[in-house]
């Protein structure tokens, strides 16, 4: 499921991303008007909100919220995407968390972080 920002820069980033998705990726799309203006918690509250049976999300937003949802969800991970994360998430940057358990238990702290990648172009 993509979350992703109602703001114009976002929707057009998002379908950047899906075009580019392998073939027969089934993602479903939520275009958030919440997302223009959020903080950690209402970002959190979008994800625990998610169905069930879920088993990747993808959250398309804006800084710094998504920064600070990524440092308040993530305990640790590794090392190089900390060290990455410490420098901040660029324009264009992604973080990507594991987490094991459901989407209504997520909290800040239940997730581990595995990767921060930054492409362009």
């Amino acid at each position: 499921m993509a979350l992703v920002s109602s703001a114009v820069r976002a929707v057009e980033t998002w379908q950047l991303i899906a075009s580019r998705l392998p073939g027969g990726a089934q993602v479903g799309e939520r275009v958030e008007d919440a997302l223009y203006q959020a903080d950690v918690g209402d970002v959190t509250d979008l994800l625990t909100s998610l169905d069930q049976d879920l088993e990747v999300a993808l959250v398309v937003g804006h800084n710094p919220t998504l920064e600070d949802t990524v440092r308040a969800l993530a305990a640790g991970g590794d090392g190089d995407a900390l060290a990455r994360l410490d420098g901040g998430l660029s324009t264009a940057a992604v973080a990507v968390l594991s987490y094991q358990g459901l989407w209504s238990d997520l909290a800040a702290g239940s997730c581990r972080l595995e990767a921060v990648e930054v492409g362009r172009g």
